[in-house]
């Protein structure tokens, strides 16, 4: 069981390091059983935060881009 959960966190991790910037890889996660479907933000910061073999560049870029449908406080 370890194994198997452990082999799902490391397809987890390659699912975000292969593709940070579109939304996809947070459904693939969810069909891995890694998130909840759908995922909340605090489930996703979780995921970030503590799953191992994340590229923390591309963390740093998918936080810095934020959601598209930003409201503009200028």
């Amino acid at each position: 069981m370890v194994f198997y959960l452990s082999r799902q966190i490391a397809k987890a991790a390659n699912a975000f390091n292969e593709r940070p910037k579109d939304k996809e890889w947070i459904d693939e996660v969810a069909r891995l059983g890694i998130l909840p479907s759908p995922a909340t933000a605090s489930s996703i910061a979780t995921f970030l935060y503590s799953t191992p073999k994340l590229d923390k560049t591309k963390i740093g870029l998918y936080l810095s881009k934020g959601p598209k449908d930003k409201v503009s406080t200028t």
